[in-house]
């Protein structure tokens, strides 16, 4: 005690302006990673990553490193962003030989209760729950489940033309695509929807998720933070009721659960195989409610934002718009006509589709991954071993590198009709991800996708 009552107050201050600045000179002068390019900033400290998150701005702010460094950038002390396609497959691809995938960035989902499909970080375990998923997103399942999907869809069209035909004739088309998502999602999930297109209004459920999902985006943002500034932030950024909310989606997912565990699907749906592993004693209850959960979250709000950029994009391209109008009503009289297999014809309405999710991806940002203790090469580049590595998805969509005129809405760049974009990397437009951990719900996203636009397209 008696030596710290003779230490000057100003020898902490030093001490600490001595160790920041220590760590700024190596990190950016010798750390393995220095050889990278990328603003200094980024590679001093975590902190303009985590204003990049809080604010929303970070696969933005990615794009325009890219653009200005090239196709590798350091974007944090020991984290490296890529953009090209190759990158892709060196990060999330499978490998040969029996060398290990990337392994998860833990530190993106912590605290974020049972491990899911997506949260689990054991490559065992993922594939294992991936197994019991499968048949439910089989083509065979989707092509039972379709009467569902059309079921909501005459529901969601008939309610569209009823709103179009009152009133100043405006319609909230987006809140109109989150009943019909989420009504779907909770069929195929729960054996019952949220009944948000009855009851014209959005489920409890629905309503948390955006406030959830907002502070999950701090959560993984404050990781960045040393432990006397995280904890505080997170203090401040809580919401007073997130422990309530929690606890009512639970509630809510438990009851579904519960439900469905007690009903037979007359369709295949996600959750018979999981409730199978269930029964048998293979999986736990906490471990069935997180997967439904999970399965109604990555179901539902990505498709809401599609259909909301899809909208946008087709209103404020009105050459597109009446290209896509001509192609599907020189087919159809009736939008009840259009199907899952004969919408397949039709490939401008695919081009537009992926157009939109180019240019605005619904899952814009990154997945991160650890290199292997030996290291990787990825993009040609040999990166150290324990580095952080991704793909911003926004970034590799709308990279010059990657695509001719890239912020420009051309559907004409996915159908071959133009020869500027014939050197298209194409590849790199990965929204539903690559490889072992890429998205299962792919063909249904494009049916939901497809069917609804092409309905729209005749009645509208």
């Amino acid at each position: 005690m008696a030596f710290f009552e003779y230490v000057p107050w100003y020898i902490p201050i030093i001490a600490i302006i001595v160790y920041l600045g220590s760590t700024a000179v190596y990190n950016v002068y010798f750390h393995p990673l220095a050889r990278f390019p990328g603003p200094k900033s980024r590679a001093i400290s975590e902190w303009p990553y985590f204003r990049a998150m809080i604010n929303g701005s970070d696969p933005k702010r990615v794009l325009e490193m890219h653009n200005k460094y090239g196709p590798v950038v350091r974007v944090s002390p020991n984290e490296l962003a890529f953009v090209r396609p190759a990158a892709f497959k060196d990060i999330y691809g499978y490998k040969r030989g029996g060398k290990p995938e990337l392994s998860k960035d833990k530190k993106y989902f912590s605290g974020m209760g049972e491990p899911s499909l997506v949260k689990s970080p054991d490559p065992a375990y993922h594939a294992h729950l991936r197994k019991m998923l499968a048949p439910g997103f089989s083509d065979a399942a989707l092509r039972k489940q379709e009467a569902v999907i059309q079921e909501y869809l005459t529901i969601f069209m008939k309610k569209l033309e009823e709103e179009s035909q009152t009133g100043d004739g405006c319609v909230d088309v987006v809140l109109g695509c989150k009943f019909f998502v989420f009504d779907v999602i909770g069929y195929l999930t729960y054996g019952e929807s949220f009944d948000c297109l009855s009851s014209n209004k959005l489920h409890t459920w629905v309503r948390l998720l955006g406030k959830l999902g907002t502070f999950l985006v701090y959560n993984q943002a404050s990781e960045r933070l040393p432990s006397i500034f995280k904890y505080p932030f997170l203090l401040v950024k809580m919401p007073r009721d997130l422990i309530s909310n929690i606890n009512t989606v639970e509630s809510i997912s438990q009851t579904k659960v519960d439900y469905r565990k007690t009903h037979e699907s007359t369709i295949p749906d996600f959750m018979g195989k999981l409730i199978e592993e269930h029964k048998a004693g293979r999986l736990s209850n906490k471990q069935l409610s997180s997967n439904a959960s999970f399965l109604i979250d990555a179901g539902s709000e990505t498709l809401v934002t599609f259909f909301s950029h899809c909208v946008n994009s087709l209103l404020t391209h009105p050459r597109v718009l009446a290209k896509l109008t001509s192609e599907i009503r020189g087919m159809f009289a009736n939008a009840d006509d259009i199907t899952m297999v004969n919408v397949n014809r039709y490939k401008y309405l695919r081009a537009v589709i992926d157009e939109s999710m180019r240019v605005k991806p619904p899952a814009p940002a990154v997945h991160p991954r650890y290199t292997p203790p030996g290291g990787a090469e990825i993009d040609g580049f040999d990166v150290p071993g324990d580095v952080v590595v991704g793909v911003t998805i926004y970034a590799a969509c709308n990279s010059p590198l990657n695509f001719h005129n890239p912020l420009d809405f051309v559907p004409e760049r996915w159908t071959g009709e133009d020869p500027k974009y014939q050197k298209d990397a194409r590849d790199a437009a990965q929204y539903f991800s690559v490889g072992p951990r890429d998205c299962l719900g792919r063909n249904l996203a494009y049916v939901e996708m497809k069917t609804s636009h092409g309905q729209a397209a005749v009645a509208f």
